[in-house]
Order: structure tokens, then C-alpha cells, then sequence
């Protein structure tokens, strides 16, 4: 889940280090939940984060693990590209493992615009998986407090899908986030609390079909 300390000044370059752990609980499926862990080691202006997830159900599991090295100038512009591994495990099934590849950027325009993209997922090995998703990004920020973010996704099956998320910070303290994904038809929000080098991140979302789920990330960086 997307901290909400803003989706201006959170860019892929933070803090020399930065440590984040993640577990994510859906109300909705019985039994199933998703934790996380992301180290982000930053030297300059070149950045390395290595991501593990595990999604874990009463009739299999899902793992997930990322390199995610990236390059920045500030918050002038960034450019991220690494290699993800997943693998699907259901009883019952074979396992299944994709091995893929994602892309990301952001420019900045201005003191209160930028623009970014990313494509997920592109196949190198593993299964079947024709195509990639992609998505466009649009932020605006029109005072320091208040941030403006616009989506466009594109996913493998076809379609354009609009999002829209505004991010409220309270002078680097506190955060609000609330927002909307129309390829999912899901609500989300979240709030944000710093202290000192400690960021909590607390945030829930409605799918209409999967239900409630809620998810808590807690960041120490320095």
C-alpha cells in the first residue's frame, strides 16, 4: 500500500536507508493475508531496494521477490528498473513461477506538476503471460499541503481505467490519503503518522466484489 507522505516528494531515491514491513489482512477471504518486507539502501543519487512478500491462504501461497535498482536527480526526475519473481503454489495444482521485468519514471515540471510510468510485469521466463500492464500518472500539487494524483492504467486484456487519489500532509507529521480505482471499482484510504525516523502507515479499501481489507506498514530510514 502507497505510504501517504506524499506522491511529490516520495520518489525511488529516500533516505540512505530505509527498512519497511508491511501486513496486509482481507476481511473479505477467510484466512488470507499478505506480509511484507523492503530494505531501500540509497549512495547519492543511485538507489537499490529488494522487496519479499508472501501471500498466504488455507489452500496455498503466493511469494513474490523484487531487485529494484534506481537512478535520480532530486526531484527533478527518476528512472527505476528491475526483475521480479513470483510463484503460486495451490493445492492440489503445480506451482506455477513467472519471472518478469518492470519499468518505472517520473519527471517533474514546474514547482507543482509531474508526470510518470510504469510498466509491470513484462515476461522474461514462467508462464504464459502475454503483454505487460502499464500505467500513466499525473500529479499535481497547487499548495505544499495538498497533492493531486491522476491515473490511467492499461492492463494485458485491454481497456483504459482511470484513478484519482488526493494526499493531504499535515506540516510532515501527518498524512491523509483517499482514493479511487475505477478497473476495480475499489475505494481506498489511508492515514499517515511520522515521528522522528519512524513513519506508520495505516490504510483500508472496499472492493465490491473481495470485500474490506486493511493493511499496515511501519518505515524507520535515516
Amino acid at each position: 500500500m502507497t505510504c501517504v507522505r506524499g506522491v511529490l516528494s516520495d520518489g525511488f531515491v529516500c533516505e540512505r536507508f530505509r527498512l519497511q514491513v508491511c501486513e496486509r489482512v482481507f476481511h473479505g477471504l477467510a484466512g488470507v493475508h499478505t506480509i511484507g518486507v523492503r530494505l531501500t539502501l540509497n549512495v547519492g543519487t543511485v538507489a537499490a531496494s529488494v522487496e519479499a512478500a508472501q501471500l498466504a491462504a488455507d489452500v496455498g501461497r503466493e511469494t513474490r521477490v523484487a531487485f529494484l535498482p534506481a537512478v535520480a536527480d532530486g526531484e527533478k526526475w527518476a528512472v527505476q528498473a528491475g526483475i521480479v519473481y513470483e510463484s503460486a503454489a495451490v493445492e492440489g495444482l503445480e506451482t506455477a513461477s513467472l519471472l518478469s521485468l518492470v519499468f518505472r519514471s517520473r519527471v517533474r515540471l514546474g514547482e507543482s506538476l509531474f508526470i510518470g510510468g510504469e510498466v509491470d510485469r513484462l515476461r522474461v521466463w514462467g508462464e504464459a503471460l502475454e503483454g505487460a500492464d502499464a500505467t500513466l500518472l499525473l500529479g499535481v500539487r497547487p499548495v505544499p499541503s495538498v497533492s493531486l494524483a491522476c491515473t490511467i492504467a492499461f492492463t494485458r486484456w485491454g481497456g483504459a481505467q482511470p484513478g484519482l487519489a488526493v494526499t493531504l500532509n499535515g506540516e510532515g507529521r501527518l498524512g491523509l490519503s483517499l482514493g479511487y480505482e475505477n478497473s476495480t471499482e475499489a475505494f481506498k484510504g489511508a492515514v499517515g503518522i511520522h515521528w522522528r525516523k519512524m513513519w506508520c502507515d495505516a490504510g483500508v479499501l472496499r472492493h465490491p466484489v473481495l470485500g474490506p481489507e486493511a493493511a499496515i506498514t511501519l518505515s524507520w530510514g535515516r
